[in-house]
């Protein structure tokens, strides 16, 4: 007799190293009962369990009376003789690169495990890392299975597209509109936030015709966005896929800093409609949710 979805999930737990995850159903900070919290995590588990999500992490910093000194550590995993590692691992920070990987893995319900590469820490330089990538910069994804090492967000998207049947239209023209989109934010959309987000927030001295210059191209950006999502849905085809994804990611740690491009009601209206999607709102929380400067 075969092996059932539910069965197969429920042998297999991928740890996560450092992972946050969970946030979305226990709060930092709240005043939960135990009753409550008990009730979230055993909500959290049912969804994992039936496929609306691919892992299930309670959050360490939110329940600090269950992690600590206790047995159930936050990077625990349910494991038997029979479970076997992930293929797939995932080596991120919370940026906008690394949520566009942390998305299309939850929206296709693929097995990974995710290592923290804490890039205010330096980890991204650490010898093992530029093994995997040798310009350090995340994500990095592994298959270990097929002996596959990727890097740059763009080639990770359309691996994982392949991989899981989904989140790429098969049909040639709508297949080629969503690559030709990719492309379009890999080669400009996100090097031109990049910059904005680096001479208005992270630069050591203020240099004002950068920051007018890519705020000027940022609103050519947006204007170029929300003309193309006038009359339809999705950017690329008919349905959601991952040149979305690649857009949201940016989008999304634009919106956390206080970039605001809210004045384009088409842009912002699709924007609603991603971050609405249970995947969406479980990828940007790893391995930690994004903050500002």
């Amino acid at each position: 007799m075969g092996t059932s979805t539910g069965q197969r999930r429920a042998q297999h737990i991928g740890r996560v190293d450092g992972c946050r995850a969970g946030a979305r159903d226990v709060e930092l900070g709240s005043t939960a009962t135990a009753a409550d919290i008990v009730s979230r995590l055993h909500a959290r588990f049912l969804d994992w369990l039936h496929g609306r999500c691919s892992a299930f992490f309670p959050h360490r910093l939110a329940l600090p009376m269950l992690w600590e000194g206790s047995a159930c550590a936050p990077d625990f995993y349910f494991q038997d003789a029979s479970v076997t590692e992930p293929s797939l691992h995932l080596h991120t920070d919370s940026s906008p690169n690394g949520y566009k990987v942390t998305i299309a893995l939850e929206e296709l319900g693929l097995p990974y495990r995710l290592h923290h590469v804490r890039i205010e820490q330096g980890e991204h330089r650490h010898p093992d890392f530029l093994r995997l990538n040798p310009h350090g910069r995340i994500p990095v994804l592994e298959d270990r299975g097929r002996g596959i090492v990727l890097f740059e967000s763009a080639a990770i998207l359309l691996y994982l597209a392949e991989q899981g049947g989904a989140l790429l239209p098969q049909a040639p023209a709508a297949r080629w509109d969503a690559i030709t989109w990719l492309m379009f934010h890999a080669s400009s959309v996100g090097p031109i936030f990049g910059q904005r987000v680096h001479f208005e927030h992270f630069a050591q001295e203020r240099y004002l015709p950068a920051i007018e210059r890519y705020r000027h191209l940022s609103e050519d950006i947006f204007a170029i966005l929300d003309a193309r999502l006038g009359a339809r849905s999705w950017l690329a085809g008919d349905d959601y896929s991952i040149a979305d994804i690649a857009h949201f990611g940016w989008l999304h740690v634009l919106r956390v800093i206080d970039i605001d491009f809210s004045r384009h009601r088409h842009l912002l209206a699709w924007y609603q409609r991603v971050a609405a999607r249970p995947a969406v709102q479980r990828g940007v929380l790893l391995p930690e949710p994004a903050t500002g400067p």
